[in-house]
């Protein structure tokens, strides 16, 4: 299941130039991956590398799958440069 996953992030930060911050697996899914791991703590495995589990029901999720999510932060513009030389100082 490892070497699955760890080919969906590779396939997707190919396609689209970032890599994926969640990992969605369903719980068959993700009971496989503790068969196949099942001393290693998971949140800090895929933590290290930015990605988070989302485990959903069966039902919405036959196949695991990897996303991006946009940032929650507004965009912050770029302030136009300051020229120094015309900034007059208060005396």
């Amino acid at each position: 299941m490892l070497s699955y996953i760890v080919g969906l992030v590779q396939a997707f930060e190919y396609k689209h130039g970032v890599r994926p911050q969640m990992v969605c697996l369903n719980p068959r899914h993700f009971h496989q991956l503790l068969v196949e791991f099942p001393d290693i703590d998971h949140e800090k495995f895929f933590g290290k590398f930015g990605v988070r589990i989302l485990v959903l029901p069966e039902n919405d999720l036959p196949h695991p799958r990897v996303e991006w999510l946009p940032s929650s932060r507004p965009r912050v513009e770029a302030r136009p440069a300051i020229d120094r030389s015309t900034v007059h100082r208060a005396a």
